[in-house]
């Protein structure tokens, strides 16, 4: 079994390691940087909306390679060519909502990660239901100080 982990471990990194190594467009400027996995609920179990501020999160820095197989963040860069991979300027968490183009809802979801390269800026995120994906980070609403109130209830 934990071969079978480490192997599917090495699978989600180098997915995620070839995403961003390219130029991250397809020919009608389409990103390839999208990622949805709802069902990727050991490492990223449901999150209580009450505590969703104490959800971990990586700001203000590249993660590390431990970070990326924790359930700390979703992507990871190492010394992959990603030269130009630089950390948003954001603190994190962040309460937001997307339009998920899988399932056609408005999805309230916790920001975790946000990583902005020559081609585009792309967020980390965590499903309140569990599991996680990447979005390009123009797609996604951040809840002001008063929304956050509206949907927490405090």
């Amino acid at each position: 079994m934990k071969k079978l982990t480490a192997l599917s471990n090495a699978w989600f990194l180098m997915i995620m390691i070839l995403m961003f190594i390219g130029s991250g467009f397809t020919a009608k400027g389409q990103s390839y940087n999208n990622w949805n996995c709802p069902d990727a609920k050991k490492l990223f179990p449901p999150i209580n909306i009450k505590l969703w501020a104490n959800t971990p999160a990586v700001y203000g820095r590249l993660p590390t390679y431990q970070e990326s197989q924790n359930g700390t963040s979703l992507m990871y860069f190492g010394n992959h060519g990603m030269t130009d991979a630089r950390p948003y300027d954001m603190t994190l968490p962040r309460l937001a909502s997307f339009h998920n183009q899988y399932t056609k809802t408005i999805d309230t979801v916790v920001v975790i990660q946000v990583v902005k390269t020559a081609h585009d800026t792309i967020a980390g995120f965590r499903y309140l239901t569990g599991g996680n994906g990447t979005h390009d980070f123009r797609d996604f609403h951040f809840f002001s100080d008063e929304e956050v109130k509206e949907t927490v209830g405090y």
